[in-house]
C-alpha cells in the first residue's frame, strides 16, 4: 500500500480524524483524501482475497 494511503487509513480509522481533520493535516484536499481510501480500502480487500485463496 502507498505509504500516504496507509497513513490517511490510520489517521481516519484509528486516529478517528474526519477527511477534513486529515486533509488540514496533511494539506491536502479533502478529496483527495477520500481518493487515498478508496485506494486504501481497494488494496486491503485485494490481499485478503489473496489471503484467502
Amino acid at each position: 500500500m502507498p505509504p500516504r494511503c496507509r497513513e490517511v487509513l490510520i489517521l481516519h480509522k484509528f486516529e478517528s480524524l474526519s477527511y477534513a481533520q486529515i486533509a488540514d493535516r496533511l494539506g491536502i484536499a479533502k478529496n483527495s483524501v477520500a481518493a487515498h481510501m478508496v485506494k486504501a480500502i481497494s488494496h486491503l480487500r485485494s490481499r485478503f482475497r489473496e489471503a484467502s485463496a
